[in-house]
């Protein structure tokens, strides 16, 4: 059955005495509270301009475990709220190509312009097109008319099919459209690239089939830099196991290595770099390019397990030479390894150093990497694993829970040259989907992690009992607070029990250099709110890149 849109005339909202801000770090605007409807809460922010924001709201779960898309499943809407987050207009966003229902892609903001991405199939041949639609600002409609952006040619397909995917450069003056060309088993992989204007002049088209088949081929990141040249992050893994399947280790040793495919001069120049490294197991890595185009890659490594950090890493390809030029590699310290760490890690931590084994941390996986503006980098991770448990009940029969952990986070300043210049750990221990994890946000030359906290452990001497996050009303909306030289400072943003809604950190989004919008929630209840953070610094421009 249809969905119907409830009108935005018979919306209910509720009005609320929002607790008072406790941060000197910013300034907090509540909008008003809107109750929460099918599971449809706030995402992201798509656009602004001087009078609105537009913000997307859907039902797409806050964490995916599952790499299945269920397009059907989901359903989209676009909100526009003025800067004082009153909400002005709210429309359903239903793809729709020459009366054809369409897949949801994205919206896109180019210049002024919100751009409704959305891709649909030619029965008769299978081929996938993506398309793209100018959205009006006032009242949210999708136009008609649509520009064809690329095909995926899937004739002779039965099962296989190809995917689209995007991204905008860093000044949003170019799209990047990837598309992943379906294979025949034991073909090479083969990929599609476009890279468009704000005004969707198609600037250069290129397919390339590799020289490897396409199960040994995996694309863990795409990056545009404001020229238009396009970079494509893999991992290449050497071999198969008897299954068939491809493994991070083999008889001990790492089985993959990283590959950045890079294209030039729109297209016309391909520069396919192994990123090759000795004796260390890089088990995750970021790219990003700086103000003369070179390519900064980043991550961690480590001597033991794909999860396991022993320390950072910094390499730097040449625009130029279009070679490695800085390569280096920092174990992290001893005490930054045992801060945080429980007793059962710290006596583990003790065992491998009798041993003469490596001490590393485990279950970090990398959320962000920010571009300084020397060069250097600030990597930020989080501890995250799941536990599953079987429990019996009762009957004879038997059900399977599943844990999610969102544990320390992780921050590392590396200067131009790959040295560290600072490491932090913030110690926090939460459990669950919806609440869990933090944000992040470059505000001049500091940082501000966003997070649900006890108050009990906000700046607490390291030798205090760490205070379990337990029960909603001891909970408080946190920032903490790092700066240029690695000094943290930790403050209650605001109380969430006075506040009557719990901040839900991982749909915070920074739409300005001061400012961030974050969303709250509570029994079928959602706020918008808005962060000002006030000015430190005499500097007109920031020396850190979200």
């Amino acid at each position: 059955m249809k969905w119907k849109f409830l009108s935005i005339t018979f919306l209910i909202v509720f009005y609320n005495s929002f607790a008072q801000n406790k941060s000197d770090f910013a300034e907090i605007k509540w909008g008003n509270t809107q109750k929460v409807r099918k599971g449809i809460m706030v995402k992201n922010v798509v656009g602004k301009d001087q009078k609105d924001l537009f913000i997307l709201k859907s039902n797409t779960p806050i964490y995916n475990s599952s790499d299945i898309v269920l397009r059907g499943r989901y359903r989209y809407q676009l909100a526009r709220y003025d800067h004082g987050l009153k909400l002005k207009k709210q429309a359903q966003i239903e793809p729709n190509v020459n009366g054809e229902r369409a897949d949801y892609e994205g919206i896109v903001q180019l210049d002024d312009k919100l751009i409704l991405l959305s891709s649909f199939e030619d029965p008769a041949t299978r081929n996938l097109t993506l398309a793209a639609q100018q959205i009006d600002k006032n009242t949210l409609l999708t136009d008609k008319s649509y520009k064809k952006l690329s095909v995926i040619k899937q004739e002779g397909f039965s099962w296989k099919e190809g995917f689209f995917n995007y991204i905008l450069s860093k000044d949003s003056s170019k799209l990047f459209v990837y598309y992943k060309l379906p294979r025949k088993n034991k073909e090479n992989d083969a990929f599609g690239m476009h890279v468009f204007d704000t005004n969707l002049n198609e600037l250069w088209h290129e397919e390339v089939t590799l020289p490897y088949n396409e199960k040994m081929f995996y694309v863990k990141d795409l990056l545009v830099d404001n020229d238009g040249n396009a970079h494509v992050l893999g991992r290449l893994y050497k071999e198969k196991d008897l299954l068939g399947q491809v493994k991070t280790r083999r008889k001990g040793d790492a089985n993959y290595h990283y590959r950045i495919i890079s294209f030039y001069q729109r297209g016309k120049v391909m520069d396919d770099n192994q990123i090759e490294v000795e004796d260390h197991f890089l088990n995750d890595m970021q790219i990003r390019t700086d103000k003369a185009m070179n390519i900064i890659c980043s991550g961690f490594y480590s001597n033991e397990g794909s999860r396991n950090i022993k320390g950072a890493y910094y390499l730097r390809i040449n625009s130029k030479t279009k070679e490695t030029d800085i390569s280096s590699f920092q174990d992290f310290s001893t005490e930054l390894l045992s801060e945080g760490a429980s007793d059962r890690e710290k006596r583990k931590l003790e065992r491998k150093e009798e041993k003469g084994k490596d001490e590393e941390l485990e279950s970090f996986d990398i959320d962000k990497m920010i571009l300084k503006d020397d060069g250097g980098v600030i990597l930020v991770a989080e501890k995250y694993y799941s536990s599953t448990y079987t429990v019996s009940n009762g009957n004879g029969g038997y059900s399977t829970r599943t844990t999610y952990h969102f544990n320390d986070i992780l921050v590392v300043s590396l200067n131009s040259d790959g040295t560290v210049a600072w490491s932090k750990l913030i110690e926090k221990k939460q459990s669950g989907l919806t609440y869990s994890s933090y944000s992040v946000a470059a505000i001049e030359d500091r940082l501000y992690i966003l997070y649900n906290e006890n108050e009990k452990n906000l700046n607490r001497d390291k030798d205090d009992t760490y205070v379990t996050l337990y029960g909603w009303k001891k909970w408080n909306a946190t920032l903490t607070e790092i700066d240029s030289q690695g000094n943290m400072k930790a403050e209650v943003l605001f109380n969430c029990k006075e506040a009557g809604t719990i901040n839900i950190p991982t749909l915070s989004e920074q739409i300005s250099p001061n400012e961030i919008i974050i969303y709250n929630y509570r029994k079928k209840k959602g706020t918008v709110a808005k962060l000002t953070f006030k000015q430190k610094s005499n500097k007109n421009k920031s020396s850190t890149s979200p």
